[in-house]
């Protein structure tokens, strides 16, 4: 029975990530974005720093080290890379998104 209940925790604490992640990704890449457009060092780190943490806690690698390198680049104020840099985390949120959406949908079957 203890085993069972430290289970179903888990699974609801992983829901509620994942659903957190999925209410929030939308305004973080657009803030990141209107950082990187208005030159916004500050915007740009603290923000990058947000995602990165949000996609290490559900285990996604490379969503986290992309968003650390714009954190360092918001330091950095290398506003021409962060273009660049963002553009493939679109990619890669992108691709997160679908994969999360179909675990979600595998689970829900």
């Amino acid at each position: 029975p203890h085993q069972s209940t430290g289970i179903n925790v888990l699974e609801d604490l992983l829901k509620k990530i994942i659903e957190a992640f999925l209410t929030e990704y939308c305004i973080w890449m657009t803030q990141i974005k209107n950082a990187i457009t208005s030159k916004d060092p500050v915007a740009l780190r603290n923000t990058a720093h947000t995602l990165k943490g949000a996609a290490r806690s559900l285990g996604a690698c490379t969503t986290s080290s992309t968003a650390l390198e714009l954190e360092t680049l918001g330091q950095q104020e290398n506003f021409e890379e962060a273009e660049m840099v963002y553009a493939e985390l679109e990619d890669i949120i992108s691709q997160l998104v679908k994969e999360i959406k179909g675990y979600i949908q595998t689970e829900n079957s």
